[in-house]
Formats: structure tokens, sequence, C-alpha cells
């Protein structure tokens, strides 16, 4: 008895036909078709089965035509774009916020300084702001921390200036 050979189908180099987004509504992502309206993956990649797909279950949207049907296509594209780069961004986040609690604890062993230091906690910020967000890095660079800053600051509010002299002397008074 000869055994009759089985037929695989990823040996018949079937390859996704661009135009079937157009007249489909589908995408490849990652070697399978996709429905941009639903979101199915089917299994094989024949012209058939995403015809039968389309007319079975979303035959409403053969009305669409010219512009409004090119529209909605990229509309769907973009709405599955975003939807696939919620699944890769916070792993970029989450590696960065890593690499810069890393920099920072370098930064800290190396300095050998406490954070209430007006001027490290900036550069220890700088330094986040450059790993986390460089384009707003200018702005953590212009934020001054330093003690005398904060208490210019504090002479220079709307308080009168008895109740700051009266303050500074109380506060260097001995108590009894």
């Amino acid at each position: 008895m000869a055994t009759a050979k089985k037929r695989k189908v990823d040996a018949e180099c079937r390859a996704f036909q661009e135009k079937w987004t157009n007249d489909y509504f589908f995408v490849e992502v990652k070697g399978k078709p996709v429905c941009l309206v639903c979101g199915d993956a089917l299994a094989v990649m024949k012209k058939a089965n995403v015809e039968r797909h389309y007319s079975s279950k979303h035959a409403k949207l053969s009305d669409l035509g010219g512009q409004m049907r090119l529209d909605k296509i990229n509309a769907l594209r973009r709405c599955l774009e975003s939807q696939q780069a919620s699944f890769t961004r916070p792993r970029c986040d989450r590696d960065n916020v890593i690499q810069t609690s890393y920099a920072l604890s370098d930064l800290i062993a190396k300095k050998l300084k406490p954070h209430i230091e007006g001027e490290f906690v900036k550069e220890c910020i700088v330094k986040a702001a450059e790993l986390l967000a460089p384009d707003k890095l200018q702005l953590f660079q212009s934020v001054s921390l330093s003690r005398r800053t904060d208490s210019d600051r504090v002479a220079s509010s709307t308080v009168p200036p008895n109740i700051t002299r009266l303050a500074k002397e109380k506060q260097f008074q001995p108590s009894h």
C-alpha cells in the first residue's frame, strides 16, 4: 500500500496580497491575515478564507466606496497599530525606569552625599530627566533647589519686613 503524502500548508508559499486590505479590510500581522474590523486572525492565508470572513461577518462594509472606504481602512489600521503599541510601550517604559534607577544609584554611590542637598538633588533629577524625558531636560536644568534661593523667595514674599525681622530674632534667641 502506498502512503499518501500529507499536504503542508506552509509549503504552499502563500503570500498576503495588498489588495486584500482595500477589498476585504485585512492586513498582515506576523505572517497571518488579521481583520481590521473585528481583529480576528485567520489560520491560513488564502483568498477564499479572507473573502468568506468578509462576506459572512462584514458584508455591510461593501456599501462603502471610494475615499470613505480608504478613510475607514486608515482609521482601523491606526487603531490596530495603537493597540499593538500599547503592548510594547510599557516594556520600554519599564526598561527606562530600571536603567534610570541604576544610573541614580551609581550617582549616589559615587558622590556619597545625602538627598537633602539641593544641588545634588537637582543633579539626580537632571540625570533622571536625561534618561526618561530628554525632550524636557532643559526644563529640569533651569530649576534651582539651593537653600539660598529658597530663603530669597521667602524674603521677597508678601510678608511684611517687621514680621520677617521678628521671626529671625526669635529664631536666634536662646530659649530659657
